[in-house]
């Protein structure tokens, strides 16, 4: 159990890094875009001199385990200080998301993912899909093969949660004509469609 806990801890961190990197592409790509349109489209002002470099050097932030109190006090005031320092490396919200996430550690690795996934079913995710494959089920009738009409069939009655009683029925009715005959015929009892 160990071996799992590491090994999805260690899955973990890397979704953590491939998330914070692809954040940072998506930002690298926007700021690349905005430089190609100012110079695509200049405007006749007065060049601004290079801003000095900043002389602050700011160490890492020491990793976040979910330890509460203190740490996470200490945690929050380390993270706040880099987009205040380096503001030129944090233009965007996302970017400051991303350099966060890249210093939690164990559980804190995790929460953030899954109010992400929250927030992404809640936005794009079909609430309805119970309702239409009810609606599916009875109305599709078998127009090829009884193997497809059966595939078609189960793929639509996994999302209804109906028992295999009406499930049955409405497979029957949605057979060919010569196919409900032959299953009549044959006193083929079903009574699943597992």
């Amino acid at each position: 159990m160990d071996a799992l806990n590491t090994r999805l801890d260690e899955v973990m961190h890397m979704m953590t890094e491939e998330r914070a990197q692809r954040l940072a592409a998506e930002e690298t790509l926007r700021q690349t875009q905005a430089h190609l349109d100012v110079q695509q489209h200049p405007t006749p002002t007065q060049p601004n001199p290079a801003p000095a470099p900043n002389p602050i050097k700011l160490a890492k932030p020491q990793p976040f385990e979910g330890t509460r109190g203190a740490s996470a006090k200490v945690f929050v005031a380390q993270i706040a200080l880099h987009p205040i320092t380096y503001s030129e490396h944090f233009p965007t919200n996302a970017s400051k998301v991303a350099f966060a996430t890249l210093f939690m550690q164990d559980y804190t690795a995790t929460w953030y993912w899954t109010d992400f996934l929250k927030h992404l079913e809640a936005s794009f995710f079909d609430h309805n899909h119970q309702q239409r494959a009810k609606v599916a089920l009875q109305n599709i009738p078998q127009t090829g093969t009884v193997s497809n009409y059966m595939q078609d069939f189960n793929q639509h009655a996994r999302n209804t949660g109906w028992p295999d009683a009406p499930l049955m029925s409405l497979y029957k009715n949605g057979l060919k004509e010569n196919v409900q005959l032959a299953v009549v015929m044959s006193n083929i009892q079903f009574d699943s469609l597992r």
